[in-house]
């Protein structure tokens, strides 16, 4: 499911359990030398928590197809901009341990931080303010990219929510290297990652995890949002979803500042063949109390 972070219709998420980074690992070596600073895609990031070449481990993020939801996980980090921004394009540096043509796709989610948790997590309330467009993402071996298109963010506190679409069993695997310390370029906190298993795929008990690094400290996994700074002419509306309903058009799943006919019908596609994206309740399930939050989304318009 692309992009995604509520993968699995029909599992209930229980309350957060918040383990000490010293009480559980959340990553694994790379089983091989760290691949060097990150090429950035952009000259001048938006935000940076930029890659310094000197870790060989890295935090997971993977989104299987549906039979292997169970083994789902995703980053979490955080960020803040003091003013309103374009952004263009997300990326972050990792490693995988299969071939690189079987990521289908990069998703990735930016979430309103209301201070009620983490996204996924019991009571979260935060606005899903951003989505990367499904179908741009990649991953070659090294890099995460996926795009925007250039959607208007608010200035505000936000949190970025990534994993990388494979269309194979759970053997494989896909990492991003784990960066401590303040980030290079922007806002946001330092050495405080988390890691959400919707499935608990490996039974601890748990859906969210500190990541952790080799030594069991708190740490960040690196990442970087392109695009630039100003104001931001596209209204927002939560009801605006797409510029068109139909899949050939360069504008279908990019916002147009516009509720219409068009958004009702893309989530109503979205809805019916059980995409994450439509679980608008945040409860892990795609039922008719997701339906009915788009209608009141749809009927609010733009203001």
């Amino acid at each position: 499911m692309v992009p995604a972070i509520l993968a699995i219709s029909g599992v209930a998420v229980p309350p957060v359990v918040r383990y000490a980074s010293d009480d559980i690992h959340t990553v694994q070596t790379a089983g091989a030398a760290a691949l060097g600073p990150m090429e950035p895609p952009c000259l001048e990031p938006l935000v940076s928590l930029a890659y310094d070449g000197t870790s060989s481990w890295g935090a997971k993020a993977q989104d299987f197809e549906n039979i292997f939801d169970i083994y789902d996980i995703f980053v979490i980090e955080d960020f803040s901009t003091q003013e309103s921004v374009l952004i263009d394009a997300f990326a972050s540096l990792g490693f995988g341990t299969d071939r690189p043509d079987r990521a289908t796709d990069v998703g990735v989610r930016i979430f309103e931080d209301n201070g009620s948790g983490l996204p996924g997590e019991s009571g979260f309330s935060g606005r899903l303010r951003l989505m990367s467009i499904p179908g741009t993402g990649f991953f070659d071996g090294q890099h995460a990219i996926a795009s925007f298109g250039g959607q208007c963010l608010p200035a505000g506190s936000y949190f970025v929510v990534w994993a990388v679409r494979l269309n194979f069993t759970h053997s494989g695997q896909i990492f991003f290297f784990v960066q401590s310390g303040a980030y290079s370029t922007g806002e946001g906190g330092e050495s405080d990652a988390w890691q959400w298993l919707p499935g608990d795929s490996l039974g601890l008990g748990t859906h969210f995890r500190v990541v952790d690094g080799s030594t069991g400290e708190a740490t960040g996994v690196n990442f970087m949002l392109c695009g630039q700074a100003g104001p931001c002419d596209l209204r927002f509306c939560e009801g605006d979803w797409t510029g068109s309903s139909n899949p050939q058009n360069p504008l279908f799943g990019v916002k147009d500042g516009d509720v219409d006919a068009d958004d009702f019908f893309f989530f109503l596609d979205i809805f019916i063949s059980g995409d994450a994206r439509a679980d608008l309740t945040s409860d892990a399930v795609i039922d008719g109390d997701d339906f009915f939050a788009y209608l009141d989304l749809f009927a609010q318009g733009c203001p």
